[in-house]
């Protein structure tokens, strides 16, 4: 089996520096399903921007490392 079917990528970086771009393009290139885990953090029921203005980066930071863990 392939090891690319394996394993999971995580890709990081600043807003906008094209992470969901290439990862669909990724996912698609090794036959995987792309997951985005702002849109999982999202599910709440609030968006990002305000996650950050009513709760901090830590608290998002901290979603965001559960949404990992849990999709992966």
């Amino acid at each position: 089996m392939c090891l690319m079917k394996l394993l999971n990528v995580i890709f990081i970086g600043m807003p906008g520096c094209g992470k969901t771009s290439i990862g669909k393009k990724y996912a698609m290139l090794v036959g995987r399903t792309f997951l985005d885990t702002d849109s999982f953090v999202e599910q709440c029921g609030i968006s990002i921007p305000q996650i950050f203005e009513k709760y901090g980066e830590e608290y998002f930071r901290n979603k965001e490392t559960q949404a990992i863990e849990m999709l992966s």
